[in-house]
């Protein structure tokens, strides 16, 4: 029968005075035991519960009785770390339920300053109106002959599709910039003339 080898000790056994625990009332001496096991890796609490069921020198019912202790201090270890981890938990819940917040608000400030009116839309209507359907007799030159405020495809190039945008920068620079010319350009592009 071939055995496995025994796994390498990756825990520290930590060491303490035992002279420190005579002259101490019993209170006293529990207290410092209760200190110094919660010192003590939760691997060197099990290894003091195997020394204290083996110690040949005490009875029965003291062996278990000191095992049992060690068997306390190993649930006090178990606990303290299961509130740690509680309490990391509540803060990071706190930090999600904050950040969480946070995009809420931005989402709904900016929700709101997208539904604001603008002067392309229509007020009555949720939805842009083509150029061709607002002014009379379906004439983009009537814009400019009418004084009504030029359609925003016209005052900024990026409003409408590019090959408008490209030809009302373009009569700007070739034909001197004026309304009628870019009006031109458009009705020859097919927009609405």
């Amino acid at each position: 029968m071939t055995f496995n080898p025994d796994p390498v000790r990756k825990w520290r056994n930590k060491s303490f005075d035992e002279s420190k625990l005579t002259g101490l009332s019993r209170r006293e001496k529990s207290a410092l035991e209760t200190d110094r096991d919660l010192a003590k890796p939760v691997e060197q609490l099990v290894c003091d519960v195997h020394e204290e069921t083996h110690d040949p020198n005490r009875t029965e019912i003291q062996n278990v009785a000191g095992a049992q202790k060690r068997v306390a201090s190993l649930m006090a270890q178990v606990a303290l770390s299961n509130d740690r981890v509680a309490s990391r938990m509540l803060y990071l819940t706190i930090a999600i339920a904050v950040m969480t917040l946070v995009i809420l608000i931005y989402t709904i400030l900016m929700w709101q300053q997208n539904n604001k009116p603008n002067q392309a839309v229509n007020s009555t209507t949720t939805r842009v109106t083509p150029p061709a359907m607002q002014v009379p007799n379906g004439s983009v030159r009537a814009y400019v002959q009418n004084g009504l405020p030029a359609p925003p495809w016209l005052r900024e190039p990026s409003a409408h599709p590019e090959p408008v945008g490209r030809l009302a920068g373009e009569s700007a620079g070739v034909l001197g910039g004026g309304p009628l010319e870019a009006l031109e350009l458009a009705c020859q592009a097919g927009f609405g003339c």
